[in-house]
């Protein structure tokens, strides 16, 4: 049987489980986020960092940190385990409506969606921005990394232009290069809308005999 447990104050904009199955995170219009323990039942971590609706929540891939982004175009990543906050990102122009975490290369890459129609890429291991892509006619509303992908490579967004986008980011060139080389500049990340296939052309008539 399943169960359900009340404690947000207003309506719940996000939830997900952690990469084990035994811990679960929330996120509402109450403006917090918090981390639930499924077997108990009850809340181990509330977060009060973000001014305005959550949006989105993620676990990394290990299930130490916990990810998620809100009106405020705030992202924050805090501590499983210390409950304090590590990150904090205000990229976007607008609200921040999804976050993802790449499920390899232990989580080290976080994309996000915007209202402001951008899709944004960030290295946690290093806290900074990497990539902003622009594609989109209008809001990015979701973005999921390929968990069939090896480095994280691989990312699909979706918006309010009704278009799914799959992007070849290449973030596996994106750290510095050995010592004593100077750091490769990691290619700009490329696109590739979802579409339908146009339908074949029909033949074009034959032209009439010659009359003898």
């Amino acid at each position: 049987g399943g169960g359900a447990v009340a404690s947000h104050a207003n309506w719940v904009r996000a939830a997900c489980w952690s990469p084990d199955g035994t811990v679960a995170a929330s996120g509402g219009d109450d403006k917090l986020v918090k981390v639930w323990d499924v077997e108990a039942a009850k809340a181990t971590a509330t977060f009060f960092e973000h001014e305005k609706a959550v949006r989105g929540v993620c676990f990394s891939a290990d299930g130490t940190c916990v990810v998620a982004c809100g009106d405020d175009a705030a992202i924050n990543v805090w501590d499983t385990r210390t409950k304090g906050l590590l990150q904090h990102y205000t990229a976007h122009t607008g609200p921040c409506t999804s976050v993802a975490v790449d499920p390899k290369q232990a989580g080290r890459y976080l994309a996000s969606t915007g209202a402001d129609g951008t899709v944004k890429l960030y290295d946690l291991r290093q806290g900074q921005l990497l990539y902003t892509l622009e594609g989109h006619a209008g809001g990015a509303a979701a973005c999921a990394f390929s968990g069939m992908s090896t480095k994280g490579e691989l990312l699909a967004s979706g918006g309010a232009d009704k278009t799914v986008m799959v992007w070849r980011s290449q973030l596996d060139g994106c750290g510095p290069a050995p010592a004593p080389k100077a750091p490769a500049k990691a290619p700009a990340p490329s696109r590739a809308p979802i579409a339908a296939a146009a339908p074949p052309k029909p033949p074009s008539a034959a032209p009439p005999p010659a009359k003898g």
